[in-house]
């Protein structure tokens, strides 16, 4: 579904100059990435860790883990919510091709990519597969072929992804 015009906060456009666009993302970046550094550094955050190594523990130690693992699907949801707002405003067209199993597909490469488990393995994985993306369509239209052998040796050799390999962590 083509959008006529981007979204209006308090009657007026969200941004109608793409720099400003492009600083709204960022700062939206920036903020959801400070608020869930806030919320894994929390008790509740302490408590979800906990919950995904030994939920039985967690729960004879008094806490709800069927709460706290719903809020924070419910505050994943929150985020990604806005991005798919972001991402509509942003190309002015809605499509449910978005929500088919090749783009989870890629939103799992990109973290695997950056390095799983950490806040910034996300935003480092997303930025290399663009980049990469980027570069190695100007070669073929066929880059996936090239991409797929590089993502199977960072998997194999660098097991903290590129944060890993550039801090490097192994295991």
């Amino acid at each position: 579904m083509r959008l006529d015009h981007r979204s209006t906060f308090l009657g007026e456009p969200i941004a109608t100059n793409p720099f400003a666009f492009y600083y709204l993302v960022f700062g939206a970046l920036l903020f959801f990435y400070l608020l869930t550094r806030m919320v894994v550094a929390s008790r509740f955050g302490r408590v979800l860790r906990a919950s995904r190594e030994n939920a039985v523990r967690v729960e004879t130690l008094g806490f709800n883990v069927g709460a706290v693992r719903l809020t924070a699907y419910v505050i994943a949801g929150m985020i990604a919510g806005i991005a798919g707002f972001l991402l509509a405003n942003h190309i002015l067209f809605v499509s449910p091709a978005y929500m088919s199993w090749q783009r989870s597909g890629e939103l799992i490469v990109m973290v695997v990519l950056g390095g799983m488990g950490t806040l910034h393995g996300a935003v480092i994985g997303s930025l290399a597969f663009l980049l990469i993306e980027e570069f190695l369509s100007t070669i073929t239209e066929h880059w996936k072929v090239l991409f797929g052998p590089f993502l199977v040796l960072v998997v194999l050799f660098a097991r903290g992804g590129l944060l890993g390999m550039i801090g490097g962590r192994r295991g």
